[in-house]
């Protein structure tokens, strides 16, 4: 039963910060759930631990999206890796990722949270990297170097307004992100 309301406080927490952001208090919270703060602290103790938790279950939805992508034998090994560091699972492609910056600034311990997320569960994201270089269709890289490549752009647009001020989604930007780091931008051709 406990699980069946955190889930369902969860659910809600996703839809409040789709209209609200992180303005949203816990009477938002409260009436979208049509029940009371005072049921929800019975869950969790505060804001902050909500949004630690709804950061865990965005992660763990990529995850499950990522492990679909690798799972289709339509994809090449250059097209999984893409897709799997751009994933963004359908239920949560509307969440505004914009305002992760005033997440740093106003929830650290959900913040941090991310980091930590963003800076594991790369075991596939290599395997596949090892697959390509197997395969020759990918050159041998440092793969420490790539996660953190990776991991530090995306920290670029959490600590600064970035997507704001190009006016770019965080889907689109994982989108580029992925197909530079993977595809490069020498032509194929030109490669030394």
């Amino acid at each position: 039963m406990q699980q069946e309301w955190k889930d369902r406080i969860l659910d809600g927490m996703v839809r409040v910060y789709r209209s609200k952001g992180l303005r949203l208090t816990m009477d938002d919270l409260a009436a979208e759930l049509g029940m009371s703060k005072k049921s929800i602290y019975a869950v969790y103790r505060n804001k902050t631990d909500i949004l630690v938790d709804t950061v865990d279950r965005i992660f763990d939805a990529v995850a499950a999206e990522q492990a679909r992508v690798l799972a289709d034998p339509q994809l090449t090994t250059v097209q999984k890796l893409t897709a799997i560091m751009s994933v963004m699972p359908a239920a949560y492609g509307d969440v505004d990722m914009t305002q992760m910056h005033e997440l740093r600034a106003r929830f650290p311990e959900a913040y941090d949270r991310v980091q930590a997320r963003l800076q594991s569960g790369w075991e596939e994201t290599f395997r596949l990297m090892d697959q390509g270089v197997a395969e020759g269709v990918m050159r041998p890289v440092d793969q420490e170097m790539f996660r953190l490549m990776f991991v530090a752009l995306l920290e670029q647009f959490f600590q600064q307004d970035v997507l704001v001020r190009c006016r770019i989604t965080y889907q689109e930007a994982l989108r580029r992100i992925a197909d530079i780091l993977v595809n490069g931008i020498i032509q194929r051709e030109e490669r030394a």
